[in-house]
């Protein structure tokens, strides 16, 4: 980016570098919190994405309408193999750290997405045959539903290509 005349690049990229850094770092720090998962977490890819999500894992989601279905607040792990669902306990203020205790997972290449942009919302569905779990996340704004589903999008995008 030029700025005043002068070709700024190398600055773009350092600060580039020192956003990206700490928050890698701070991505790791948490899900070294993460207790309760039985794999090995560092089989499952690198880390995509982490952020808290209203989480339900309903029986039928059609019995239902979204503001009706009682959301868990879960702290969701999205790996490029899995993503992790987890309980988080503890504090979160200025000097502790919370634990999260690992509640359930699904296996990136077994997934299903279906979107409802208007409720922030996205349903998770496992096409296992034998399983057909249905997991629905709710974001907290606009912006976090965007950030979720083109992730999401993306990765079974390359799944699938890679499956072809």
């Amino acid at each position: 980016m030029d700025k005043e005349g002068k070709d700024c690049g190398s600055i773009d990229k350092a600060i580039a570098i020192m956003v990206t850094v700490p928050k890698n770092a701070d991505d790791m720090m948490n899900v070294g919190r993460l207790q309760g998962f039985e794999g090995r977490i560092t089989a499952q890819g690198r880390l995509l994405m982490q952020d808290t999500l209203l989480v339900h894992e309903p029986e039928d989601i059609k019995q239902k309408k979204v503001k009706e279905i009682k959301f868990k607040e879960r702290r969701v792990f999205l790996f490029q193999q899995i993503i992790i669902f987890s309980e988080m306990i503890g504090s979160t203020k200025k000097f502790s750290s919370p634990r999260y205790i690992f509640k359930t997972s699904l296996k990136v290449n077994k997934l299903q997405l279906s979107k409802d942009e208007a409720n922030k919302s996205f349903t998770l569905v496992d096409k296992t045959p034998e399983s057909n779990r249905k997991i629905l996340c709710q974001c907290e704004d606009v912006n976090s539903y965007s950030v979720w589903i083109t992730q999401l999008q993306d990765l079974l995008d390359m799944q699938n290509e890679f499956l072809r």
